[in-house]
């Protein structure tokens, strides 16, 4: 009995791939063996949607009495057993096939590709897909509060605050350029070595301011002559 959940689950597959054919129009038949029909079976026409509520209806009461079968079954063995050990746990509904069930019931609005379903339906429904991408073009509502008709962003300006990382490796890069400066700073000013004496290419310099004197005064006797 615990193989309940894989025969629900492919009875529910079946229904989807059966749907697929109600866009192509006409009737599209479904037999199904319930369990008060195990052996005739009923048909439906899951493409008129009274008729595949009436389905899944059905498909979902012989589940959640199986699955009751079920739970009572392990609590009965336990009962016999002088309620030795521990008590067996509720075992939960597969909630995958409950949700597949309720999708077939709304096929019509999940499978509708309209862009505009929700402005032309009263009450529309979207898929997951559908509500993804829709949420995906939707601008949140304080972009209205600072955004102009201009395109213009009217926020008052706050400063930025800068991250620990970058507070960290903007010092380090600073104390860097600090030390490097430091040392260039102390090279330029520092005093150089002293000479103990004088080179031959500043003595062979001395005398010039004297003849260029001279010469300035030469020139000036021959203009005022």
């Amino acid at each position: 009995m615990s193989n309940y959940h894989e025969k629900y689950a492919q009875i529910t597959v079946e229904l989807r791939k059966r749907l697929k054919l109600r866009k192509h129009g006409g009737i599209v038949p479904f037999i199904y063996r319930g369990i008060a029909n195990r052996d005739t079976g009923y048909e439906y026409d899951i493409a008129d949607r009274a008729e595949r509520i009436r389905l899944i209806d059905a498909i979902t009461a012989d589940y959640m009495r199986e699955h009751s079968e079920y739970v009572a079954a392990g609590l009965a063995k336990w009962e016999r057993d002088g309620y030795r050990g521990q008590r067996p746990k509720t075992q939960p509904v597969n909630s995958a096939i409950l949700e597949s069930l309720a999708d077939a019931i709304l096929d019509e609005e999940l499978t509708d590709m309209n862009e505009h379903k929700v402005s032309q339906t009263e009450y529309p429904f979207l898929s997951a897909t559908q509500l993804e991408e829709r949420r995906n073009r939707e601008f949140p509502l304080k972009i209205a509060e600072e955004v102009g008709t201009d395109g213009a962003d009217y926020r008052i300006p706050t400063r930025k605050k800068r991250p620990k990382r970058d507070i960290k490796f903007r010092d380090r890069d600073a104390h860097k350029r600090n030390r490097e400066r430091s040392a260039q700073y102390k090279r330029d000013t520092s005093p150089g070595p002293i000479t103990p004496r004088v080179t031959e290419a500043f003595v062979q310099c001395r005398g010039i301011s004297d003849a260029w004197r001279r010469y300035i005064a030469q020139e000036t006797e021959i203009c005022e002559v």
